[in-house]
């Protein structure tokens, strides 16, 4: 099924996608212009042809994880044999080869109620990487201009009053996008940890589900001209996957820390830009 599925979920995916970028958008290379029949077709025929790039790679991709997951319970099971027959030579360590054998007995008691399939989520973890490129696109289609906005302003203040269709130069957005790739690389680990780890358990079938939500809403909030963040869609994915396993399935001393630094970035924020503007507003007026 999951097979059959990937693709099917890629064409969808990547036709909302074409959708957003074709069908009135991408006005600085002409894309607003085509017609509603002419841009639904070129949606579905590059969807189609990602669909069907995406298979073979996700089949391939797949087998590889199969194959190191394989080498390292090959790995786990020889080094446990090995233990176990050190403990059995040794008198002393009986006692603890009784306790190691009821543990494992709980566990496997605890792991009867899980019906994850492991191929199927092989499958799923090279789906992963396919819908978070997508999420990477919708991330830079409104985070970045988040973050543009206010730069791109001040560099057309200098020529003049602003306009509502100011000219931003394609150098601001590069720049920013590179910054966003530095700022990640160096302090983004712990962030994707609170999201993928400390919410709730994150599958990677569970993944795909919370990016893919993620991935929707913050396109479609760009097409409306809102500003949203696309870690607050990610944090929503992760919670409602989570919540179809129960309230018992979140972390919520995490969630509450979460939602409570969303409180207070706004007015600290505010504060903070205010103070700054008004230590400097003497020196702008004065020249």
């Amino acid at each position: 099924r999951a097979k059959i599925a990937s693709p099917i979920l890629v064409f969808i995916l990547m036709f909302t996608v074409a959708m957003f970028t074709i069908y009135k958008g991408a006005k600085g290379i002409g894309l607003d212009k085509i017609s509603t029949g002419a841009a639904i077709g070129i949606s579905v025929a590059v969807s189609l042809v990602f669909a069907g790039i995406s298979y073979p790679l996700m089949m391939w991709h797949a087998k590889n994880l199969e194959a190191k997951e394989a080498e390292k319970e090959a790995q786990k099971a020889t080094e446990e044999a090995g233990t176990a027959a050190e403990k059995e030579k040794d008198p002393s360590h009986a006692e603890d080869v009784q306790v190691q054998v009821a543990e494992e007995a709980n566990v496997e008691k605890v792991e009867e109620g899980i019906k994850f399939d492991q191929k199927t989520e092989m499958m799923f973890k090279s789906l992963v990487v396919v819908i978070a490129g997508f999420q990477s696109l919708a991330h830079g289609a409104n985070d970045v201009a988040n973050s543009v906005g206010p730069f791109g302003a001040v560099l057309a203040a200098k020529d003049g009053p602003l306009s509502k269709k100011t000219e931003i130069p394609i150098w601001v957005f590069f720049l920013a996008g590179g910054f966003i790739v530095i700022g990640l690389i160096m302090y983004g680990q712990q962030v994707m940890r609170t999201i993928g780890k400390n919410i709730t358990e994150v599958t990677p079938s569970k993944a795909c589900c919370a990016q893919w939500a993620a991935t929707l809403v913050v396109l479609l909030a760009t097409r409306l001209g809102l500003p949203i963040s696309t870690t607050h869609a990610a944090v929503g994915g992760v919670l409602g996957v989570g919540l179809v396993d129960g309230t018992s399935a979140i972390n919520w001393r995490v969630m509450v820390k979460i939602f409570f630094s969303w409180i207070i970035t706004l007015p600290i924020c505010g504060l903070a830009a205010a103070g700054t503007y008004a230590l400097f507003l003497p020196a702008v007026l004065l020249g």
